[in-house]
């Protein structure tokens, strides 16, 4: 399926602030335009993309003048100004917590963010860098981890303690890193990557900052394409996506595989045409997108059938890709959609219209 046919069938408005619905032409399911205007993308998939109750998303909208972090209604579109973003500012809001961060690019400050008031508290800084390369996240015990560029150009790991407000430089390098991701489940763990705008020899690194050691995570042969990697929300797992008909080298179907925390086992879970993936809270479901196809699939990891959810998605470039997640609580699906002729929106789509995935889940029964 190439979804080049017309993006919607059907458009209705809801309620007072005019919430945007319309129908896949191809599944028949319903998805929610959160946003309207030139561009607004949601979270990169390794963190939340909703407030701690899963009642708004987070819209990034980007304009000539600057960006803005919006919370919008998922149920009725009302929209909520949140913070507004330099330049070099990061905002990321950690796996399973009810707090965001955001790195202050020019002051080098992190701030601690309520995710409804946007208030703002300073909990550390970091001098050293040059910039921020990942977004803070946060291990079991509260420390936040992060990569930065040095202000002398190499790459370097920290962590920053909120409750003193001190930052430690806790590895070095001069290969590009970032996507760096500290694991929810332990005070240890730090999965971050070589970056090569490309296929890097070895993607995914484990830093044990306790230890001091750092050893590939993933080992990978010659012709493995390892990308788009993350921490289940427990922590026990990283899910990571190995390319095969996407690098355009075979026409063998994409997989998604699930690693132990240890890195001492993996399976792979699913085989489909995927590109970047999520997992929800359970770790049963993985949604994915597809940027060739212009797909949106829903993973069955026990059974590894693939059930497609949306079509006619087609990104331009890596500014408009899907970046498909859940909520907190796992009912809903949280994406980027690049609409033809009307810019570049997030979206929402409900799984209690999917039968594939009520009928297995507990989530769809809860009140």
């Amino acid at each position: 399926m190439t979804g080049d046919c017309p993006l919607e069938t059907q458009i209705r408005l809801i309620g007072e602030n005019c919430l945007e619905t319309y129908t896949d032409i191809y599944t028949g399911y319903e998805i929610s335009v959160l946003t309207d205007g030139v561009m607004h993308t949601k979270p990169y998939f390794d963190t939340e993309s909703t407030t701690p109750d899963d009642t708004r998303a987070f819209a990034t909208e980007s304009t000539k003048e600057g960006r803005r972090l919006w919370i919008v209604d998922v149920t009725t579109g009302e929209k909520n100004l949140l913070i507004d973003l330099g330049p070099r500012d990061r905002f990321c809001a950690p796996l399973s917590r009810d707090v965001g961060y955001v790195f202050d690019g020019k002051g080098k400050t992190i701030s601690r963010c309520d995710l409804t008031s946007g208030n703002l508290e300073t909990v550390g800084e970091v001098a050293f860098c040059r910039m921020a390369t990942s977004g803070h996240t946060e291990f079991k015990d509260g420390m936040l981890a992060a990569s930065y560029q040095h202000d002398r150009a190499y790459y370097v790991l920290a962590l920053t303690d909120p409750k003193t407000g001190k930052s430690e430089i806790v590895h070095r390098t001069d290969q590009h890193t970032n996507h760096t991701q500290a694991c929810p489940g332990d005070n240890e763990s730090l999965l971050h990557i070589n970056e090569t705008g490309g296929d890097a020899l070895q993607r995914m690194w484990m830093l044990n900052v306790r230890e001091g050691i750092d050893r590939p995570y993933f080992i990978e042969k010659l012709d493995d394409w390892v990308t788009h990697e993350c921490w289940t929300r427990s922590g026990d797992f990283v899910m990571f996506c190995k390319a095969k008909a996407a690098t355009g080298r075979t026409d063998e179907p994409d997989e998604i595989w699930y690693g132990s925390r240890d890195g001492q086992s993996f399976r792979c879970v699913g085989k489909g045409h995927y590109h970047h993936g999520a997992p929800d809270v359970t770790e049963r479901w993985i949604v994915a997108d597809d940027t060739r196809t212009g797909t949106i699939t829903l993973l069955d990891t026990e059974t590894g059938e693939n059930h497609l959810l949306a079509t006619s998605l087609k990104p331009k470039g890596g500014s408009e890709h899907c970046h498909p997640s859940f909520n907190r609580r796992g009912d809903m699906v949280l994406l980027t959609l690049p609409r033809p002729g009307q810019g570049v929106q997030v979206g929402v789509i409900d799984l209690a219209q999917v039968d594939f995935w009520a009928k297995a889940s507990p989530q769809s029964k809860q009140g």
